[in-house]
């Protein structure tokens, strides 16, 4: 698989295959349009406390201690540390155990993954340490616990935004992406086995592009290098500041959905099938919403994804049924914290239903919404 780089302002990245590699395609569709019937509705949220001062940022669901219950991992930006929350098993969990995202107390982490980089079969935490200019991978002892964190510089000055963690080089290794806000620049570091990375390789993004309202998509040449960035718009004064991408019309071309914070609303361009795309059709999320995160997800359990939206400004989750062939229906919404950052979705009580996992920035905590 060749994987495809995009990012959004220098704040978020994302790696995907986003074109075919099939030479041919059907022309002629038909196309049923089904309404869609909103049925997924949530508990208020349950709240986690992340430390006075903390102001937990990216958050991440998955199973770290692999006893088959998905935990939570957020990075708490004003503390520097990386907050690990252990599953019960019901959808509730222990207090969090701290970790330090690099060196020193001033890291800010402010985004982060969590897969296996030394293939040992434990996922491990990679996280961008913002305040610092550098990338801390902590290694998982196998019960949940971690490894002090080894760093990788991104530069001085980088202010690194976002990271993503995927094989970019097939070589069956996890390699880092990273979206270096402040030298406008996406860095690569390979992997070179067992979860040692190389210097970083960058890929400019433009002078200045990190003020720019626009998506830019690096298509792979399929050796971890990458062709040089296309743009596509998301509007004057969007200021897109997370990106998720996924098929949202069932033509199996993954499809780019983005939080366009400046203009409170939610972006979404369709894949033409050939690692272009439309131009974006936008929902709102509400005045002064100003969303950050986005997360896209069949909610409703109607084989449909979904979109759902951390609303920033006003205090709430959003929730965009699909209503077929990528047409979203008008927002629900369920009340948050102050500040949600951003947000996941997993079954977290093993009833086979999503529920929405969320960090409010500054009431320190994280929030959990137990699907009904």
């Amino acid at each position: 698989m060749n994987s495809t780089f995009m990012f959004i302002n220098q704040t978020a990245i994302l790696i995907t295959r986003i074109q075919s590699d099939v030479s041919t395609r059907t022309t002629a569709t038909t196309t049923t349009t089904t309404r869609a019937q909103y049925n997924a509705t949530f508990f208020a949220q349950k709240t986690y406390p992340t430390g006075s001062g903390s102001n937990p940022a990216p958050v991440f669901v998955v199973d770290v201690n692999l006893d088959n219950k998905p935990d939570i991992i957020v990075g708490n930006y004003g503390d520097g540390k990386i907050g690990v929350f252990l599953n019960f098993d019901n959808g509730t969990f222990n207090s969090q155990t701290s970790y330090l995202s690099g060196i020193g107390s001033n890291t800010n982490p402010n985004s982060l993954s969590v897969t296996d980089v030394n293939s040992d079969n434990k996922p491990d935490i990679i996280v961008a340490n913002q305040g610092a200019d550098n990338i801390g991978v902590l290694f998982n002892n196998g019960s949940g616990s971690f490894l002090p964190s080894t760093t990788y510089s991104t530069g001085s000055s980088s202010s690194l935004a976002c990271l993503s963690v995927v094989d970019i080089d097939n070589d069956g290794k996890s390699d880092i992406i990273v979206a270096n806000y402040g030298t406008n620049n996406v860095g690569i570091l390979i992997n070179v086995g067992n979860g040692t990375f190389r210097s970083q390789t960058s890929y400019s993004t433009g002078t200045n592009s990190n003020p720019q309202g626009v998506v830019g998509v690096f298509l792979n040449y399929g050796n971890g290098t990458f062709h040089p960035q296309t743009t596509y718009s998301t509007g004057s004064g969007s200021k897109p500041y997370s990106v998720f991408v996924t098929d949202v019309n069932n033509d199996n071309n993954p499809d780019i959905v983005v939080a366009n914070s400046g203009t409170n609303n939610v972006g979404v361009l369709l894949n033409y099938g050939n690692g272009t795309f439309r131009s974006q059709l936008t929902y709102s999320t509400g005045s002064s919403s100003s969303p950050y995160s986005v997360f896209v997800t069949d909610i409703n359990k109607d084989n449909e994804p979904d979109i759902i939206v951390a609303n920033y400004g006003t205090n709430k989750v959003g929730i965009l049924i699909n209503a077929g062939n990528g047409i979203f229906l008008p927002q629900n919404t369920y009340s948050t914290g102050s500040h949600p950052f951003s947000l996941s979705v997993a079954d977290l009580n093993s009833d086979s239903k999503p529920d929405i996992i969320v960090a409010n920035l500054n009431d320190n905590n994280v929030g959990v919404f137990l699907a009904r």
